[in-house]
């Protein structure tokens, strides 16, 4: 942790402590099952997650909603596939001016020495440089991203650790 002391910067309290990561780190996504480089975006407000053969799903017994998922695992290759309760729908605004609606899972993230639940978009982010997107409503309150660097930390969280070991896989 860093403890920042406030010089005028509105909304930094002596007493403040965030952790200042750069605009690009790793993170751990689920319970330990996957590795995946992230752009920490303040410009965006919501996370989005790259996710391929999406499928929205209800039980029958209960009408509760599932969605189900891939993830490519870039250190093999694999697809790691995720069932998760649907949140809701939200209606994304693309910077063309279109918008989008979107299937919406929490999912626990560890970036750095952080461990939150976070909630997703899905979407097939392909054409982007990295799978995962951190908005501010991820980062607000624990994270201070400095655009000049990059890669500061490993994932260090309960979930890190079981990627790094190769479990829960």
């Amino acid at each position: 942790m860093v403890l920042l002391v406030s010089l005028g910067a509105p909304g930094l309290e002596a007493t403040d402590e965030r952790v200042i990561l750069g605009w690009i780190e790793e993170v751990v996504i689920g319970d330990g099952q996957l590795r995946l480089e992230a752009k920490l975006d303040t410009g965006a407000d919501t996370s989005t997650l790259d996710a391929k053969h999406i499928r929205r799903l209800r039980r029958k017994s209960s009408g509760e909603r599932f969605v189900e998922f891939d993830v490519l695992d870039p250190s093999t290759g694999d697809r790691v596939r995720f069932k998760e309760p649907l949140v809701r729908m939200a209606r994304i605004k693309q910077h063309s001016g279109r918008s989008q609606e979107r299937p919406v899972v929490a999912l626990d993230v560890c970036v750095g020495s952080i461990s939150r639940r976070v909630e997703f978009t899905l979407a097939d982010r392909r054409v982007f440089d990295y799978p995962v997107l951190l908005g501010r409503e991820a980062m607000e309150g624990v994270i201070i991203v400095d655009p000049a660097i990059e890669a500061t930390s490993e994932p260090a969280c309960a979930a890190a650790e079981s990627a790094a070991s190769g479990s829960e896989r």
